[in-house]
């Protein structure tokens, strides 16, 4: 309802001048309250800090008694959500205006509310229900580095159904970043399109999206501005593949749920000396901003980064399915 910045696009330093298509947090709970429910958020956004994690696994423990390595949020990586705090802060390469960091500041806080909230409806609504999953091929990725290079296709879906065999919701994963679009119209990419274009096909079911090991895809299209047809025939290329998918035959999932974290510690390079910092700052490019954020670290008194936490979380289902 107000303009905002939009993440994942150095050279994009403006706010969104109007709302393409609606961005989504959405929920699914899995499991009961005496074995040890997981919920997984899929919302269409850059990436998720773990500071946010953290606050709605806090509220949910103490609301529910969720454990907190039991909450999973992915994100779509749309290159066309809003901007929240913590999340690539200096992808601009120059400080953000007051007035914009204040937009941003705002939707932090009400993406915060709305990820608690749609996690305790999940929760709330859990009814008996099968869960089935396969693994499909979509071809609209490509490798972004190595034209030769590995690519990843493969689309995996986990189908969640009432007793009566209808779809409550649709859960799928593709490994491509979502940069599509590059316009300033907040929207959730191919990622945003898939969803709507399976909810189209199945009106009674949740459709929730969030990208795998995407690293190093791009999508075929390349970064297209504003051409929303070329995303759209995306999302139509999943859902046409979601339709196959539900007519093949599944496999059920079944078993005790087991969840396990761990986060790994990535250490960094060797790091420049202030005095290299200092030489940088000099530059009056993105690299001297990044420099002069360090020094104003090291002149806070802070540490510098050492390391990236690198979380994994990984769900069993019996010997049935596990994801990761």
């Amino acid at each position: 309802e107000y303009p905002i910045r939009m993440n994942g696009f150095l050279v994009r330093k403006v706010e969104s001048v109007g709302v393409r298509q609606q961005v989504w947090a959405k929920a699914l709970a899995i499991g009961s309250d005496s074995e040890g429910a997981v919920v997984l958020i899929t919302v269409d956004t850059l990436g998720i800090p773990e500071e946010i994690r953290e606050e709605i696994a806090t509220r949910l423990h103490s609301k529910t008694g969720l454990r907190s390595e039991n909450l999973c949020i992915t994100a779509s990586h749309s290159h066309t959500a809003p901007m929240i705090n913590g999340c690539a802060p200096n992808i601009f390469g120059e400080p953000i205006p007051p007035d914009a960091q204040a937009h941003i500041d705002r939707y932090t806080t009400e993406l915060t509310d709305k990820l608690e909230q749609v996690a305790l409806a999940a929760l709330k609504d859990r009814r008996d229900a099968t869960l089935h999953w396969g693994i499909g091929i979509v071809s609209f990725a490509k490798n972004r580095r190595d034209k030769a290079g590995p690519i990843d296709h493969d689309l995996p879906m986990l189908v969640v159904r009432d007793p009566d065999g209808r779809e409550r919701a649709i859960y799928v994963s593709y490994a491509c970043h979502c940069v599509t679009l590059s316009e300033p119209m907040i929207g959730g990419d191919w990622a945003g399109y898939a969803q709507q274009q399976i909810e189209k096909r199945y009106p009674q079911a949740i459709a929730m999206v969030s990208i795998g090991c995407a690293g190093d895809q791009n999508p075929s299209s390349g970064v297209v501005n504003d051409r929303a047809d070329l995303a759209l025939g995306q999302g139509e290329e999943i859902a046409v593949e979601v339709d196959r998918l539900l007519d093949a035959k599944l496999r059920p999932v079944s078993g005790p749920i087991q969840v396990k974290r761990d986060v790994i510690e990535l250490p960094l390079t060797t790091l420049p000396t202030r005095e290299e910092f200092a030489n940088l700052a000099q530059q009056q490019t993105p690299t001297g901003y990044f420099a002069r954020v360090q020094l104003a670290k090291l002149d806070r008194g802070e540490k510098l980064r050492q390391h990236i936490d690198y979380p994994v979380v990984s769900w069993s289902f019996g010997d049935s399915l596990a994801m990761v």
